[in-house]
């Protein structure tokens, strides 16, 4: 029972509602931010929820939104440019270029670190943290060797001149998938 002695059965049930609305934002730097503030750096959601509105310049500008994430650092688990307003889909975000650039600002073609320190250094959760390096190991150029159970250091290599994260632009090779 609340104060007022009624049932919480009685009050309307609200719709969840997004975050932040994207609509305001078309280049991404709003949803960028809303996946970065969730510590699992991860987004279920719909085009609708994301645009705060269901009319078309709303939706359009989620839908735009959506599509200029970088697709280094965001994965994406259905294309926007097809999908219903309606249609959940997940949004998640994996600090790829944020290792890169770890270890080109210190000069490491080569990096040997623990998880729990990279996390630190990158000041995201584990969990992020092991995504990124999970996908950055998809990378042609990239090796990522992980110790046997848990704990202990992961190595990371960076071939500057294979991995299209760091070659020179008008030769880059797509991410495996």
């Amino acid at each position: 029972m609340n104060q007022a002695g009624v049932a919480p059965s009685f009050f309307p049930r609200r719709t969840p509602t997004p975050d932040v609305s994207v609509g305001r934002w078309p280049d991404g730097r709003g949803l960028e931010a809303l996946l970065r503030s969730r510590p699992d750096g991860r987004l279920l959601t719909s085009l609708s929820a994301l645009a705060g509105s269901r009319t078309l310049p709303a939706l359009h500008g989620a839908r735009r939104a959506v599509a200029r994430l970088d697709e280094a650092d965001h994965e994406v688990s259905v294309d926007v440019r097809g999908v219903a307003a309606e249609t959940t889909f997940e949004l998640v975000w994996t600090p790829v270029t944020a290792v890169v650039d770890l270890m080109l600002d210190w000069d490491l073609p080569e990096l040997e670190v623990t998880l729990p320190e990279l996390a630190e250094w990158l000041g995201v959760d584990a969990a992020v943290a092991a995504r990124a390096l999970e996908r950055l190991a998809r990378y042609p150029g990239v090796l990522v060797q992980w110790p046997a159970g848990d704990g202990g250091v992961v190595r990371v290599r960076l071939d500057l001149d294979e991995c299209p994260l760091t070659s020179v632009p008008g030769e880059t090779r797509p991410i495996a998938r």
